[in-house]
């Protein structure tokens, strides 16, 4: 079996910067209703979908456990 050592792509975090917000925990989105309605876009601030607005998610490498064999 292998050593169990630190996840060296999140230095044993765990987690890792979320890739769809960079971070941010939301995005801004433009709103096609408004657009139909308004003919301009009006943009909404939403909680990102990919890390639930914490800005982070699982690392892929150690599946949020901060180590890997």
């Amino acid at each position: 079996m292998g050593k169990n050592e630190e996840c060296g792509y999140c230095n044993g975090t765990g987690k890792q910067i979320c890739y769809s917000c960079s971070g941010e925990g939301s995005k801004i989105e433009l709103n096609p209703v408004y657009i139909a309605i308004f003919g301009f876009p009006l943009p909404e601030t939403k909680i990102c979908y990919s890390c639930n607005g914490t800005g982070k998610t699982n690392c892929p490498y150690c599946h949020g456990t901060g180590r890997v064999e």
